[in-house]
């Protein structure tokens, strides 16, 4: 496959999922009887940024070790 066409396949990849996902907007809008978490722990001052960091952290370990296993 030539690099030309990964590139144009990304592309088309890309915009079809960005599509599905425009279309099928309840996704990120679901709301179920029992949640995990309630809403309100979820606002909540602490518990917001904490995720964030939680968020972070992950995106920063998975971002180190994945090149370390490819470089090994």
């Amino acid at each position: 496959m030539t690099p030309r066409r990964r590139q144009r396949l990304t592309l088309a990849a890309s915009i079809t999922g960005a599509v599905l996902v425009a279309v099928d907007g309840t996704v990120l809008t679901v709301r179920t009887a029992r949640p995990l978490l309630p809403a309100a722990l979820l606002r909540s001052p602490a518990v917001g940024p904490a995720l964030g960091v939680l968020l972070a952290a992950s995106a920063a370990v998975f971002g180190t070790l994945f090149p370390a296993t490819y470089f090994l």
